[in-house]
């Protein structure tokens, strides 16, 4: 991701960053999918809600509710990116981005092996394929230093 430093003025002399085109488009693009994911968590917890089968302790509906704010945490901060101006050094917010997907990531498994397998909806594992891919596509963004912990100067 090629990062413009300093086009257009956020207030005063304050600068901000912004996201060259083609990688806004991807990380719109993530965006659109990871909505599409959490439509597919909430799919899954009415479809386990209306089961009528009481296969999901009050226990592992917390894990649920845990791997929801995971989820929504990521839609915030990868919404965030795609200001017009950002006040952050992007590379920060894309590693919080995927690390709120990966830690969602490990909440859907535990969910799915508390419950077993076999008891969660398809679309609860079409979820999990569509997290697993979101990740690999925000690695996948050309932005320097993003993944290895050293970080970019603020511009």
């Amino acid at each position: 991701m090629r990062l413009q430093s300093g086009i257009g003025q956020l207030t005063g002399d304050r600068r901000g960053y912004t996201i060259a085109a083609k990688e806004r488009h991807m990380l719109i693009s993530i965006l659109r999918d990871l909505r599409e994911s959490v439509n597919r968590k909430d799919a899954t917890y009415e479809a386990l809600r209306a089961s009528g089968e009481s296969i999901v302790s009050a226990e592992t509906w917390d894990v649920f509710a845990v791997l929801s704010g995971d989820m929504l945490k990521t839609e915030l901060a990868l919404d965030s990116l795609l200001c017009e101006h950002i006040r952050f050094p992007p590379e920060e917010s894309l590693r919080s981005v995927v690390g709120y997907l990966d830690a969602a990531l490990k909440r859907a498994k535990e969910f799915r092996d508390t419950i077993g397998e076999p008891n969660c909806p398809m679309v609860f594992h079409i979820m999990m394929a569509d997290l697993s891919s979101a990740i690999d596509a925000l690695r996948r963004v050309d932005l320097p230093h993003a993944f290895t912990g050293s970080q970019t100067p603020a511009r």
